[in-house]
């Protein structure tokens, strides 16, 4: 829990990256307008960036110990997922039917004409 608190009271890369930006643009857009325009287009890619390295600085490893019938029914659930990944094939069984009138061997024969 001190892990986790200790990450949760740390500043946020995102703001301080935005705002920081955002301020010397201003100052900037004050002395020199051109080059303060710019800089403030970069806020939102600064802030994307500090987003970005909070998602690493900010995270916390959780480790779990289970025991008794969760434990179990863990261990039932991985294996019945190691079963599905064993599977070799997929299955289909295609459809098909007796084609009986006019309208219907006509709706069909375009779509038997692209398969070939």
């Amino acid at each position: 829990m001190d892990e986790i608190n200790a990450k949760a009271n740390q500043w946020r890369l995102s703001a301080l990256c935005g705002w920081l930006t955002a301020l010397l643009g201003i100052l900037l857009l004050v002395k020199a307008p051109p080059v303060g325009i710019w800089v403030l287009i970069a806020v939102l890619p600064a802030w994307a960036i500090g987003t970005w390295l909070d998602t690493y600085r900010r995270s916390t490893v959780l480790f779990y110990d289970i025991d008794g019938p969760v434990e179990q029914a863990y261990k039932e659930a991985i294996a019945a997922f190691d079963d599905l990944r064993s599977c070799a094939g997929k299955w289909h069984i295609e459809a098909g039917g007796a084609i009986n009138d006019l309208t219907t061997w006509k709706r069909n024969k375009s779509l038997s004409a692209t398969r070939g």
